[in-house]
């Protein structure tokens, strides 16, 4: 039997939920490693920022992880998690490609330290990505986009009788 739409995207959004909380709380309980593994990016940004992110992404992960439990804001909320989805994996994929060793820095050095290995971090990235697109629309509304333009240009060239 096929599993419906809504139960689909109700399992993604507790997923994504969780997975939202325990990055933010892991963060939030050891503001100090985060802040490191930011440093470990070695991204060209003043140390300002960095301590601001350090300190204000956790609270929003967690902000962003309950709403999606409670199912609140939904319009607001989903496509911010696809943003700062897309955020995390840029930020992995650009480390990987400059060939830096980091751990991501995600969840801090408790049991789910094996997630920040490199191998593992960007592929989970880009799957939290694609469930938080599938959840805020984002993918079937640039398929719709694509589509009605691909119509507009076959349109366009084929001759009407």
């Amino acid at each position: 039997m096929p599993i419906k739409a809504g139960v689909l995207a109700g399992f993604i959004r507790i997923v994504l939920g969780l997975v939202f909380i325990l990055a933010a709380w892991a963060k939030i309980t050891d503001a100090s490693t985060f802040y490191v593994g930011l440093l470990t990016y070695e991204l060209p940004l003043p140390d300002l920022v960095l301590r601001l992110v350090a300190t204000l992404l956790p609270w929003i992960e967690l902000a962003c992880g309950l709403m999606l439990w409670a199912n609140l804001w939904a319009d607001t909320i989903r496509p911010m998690v696809t943003f700062l989805c897309a955020v995390f994996v840029a930020m992995l994929a650009q480390a990987a490609i400059r060939g830096l060793d980091i751990d991501c820095s995600c969840f801090g050095a408790g049991p789910l330290a094996w997630l920040e290995r490199k191998e593992i971090a960007l592929p989970r990235a880009l799957i939290l990505l694609a469930a938080s697109g599938y959840l805020s629309g984002t993918w079937s509304a640039a398929g719709r986009r694509c589509a009605a333009w691909i119509r507009q240009r076959v349109d366009q060239r084929v001759p009407t009788p």
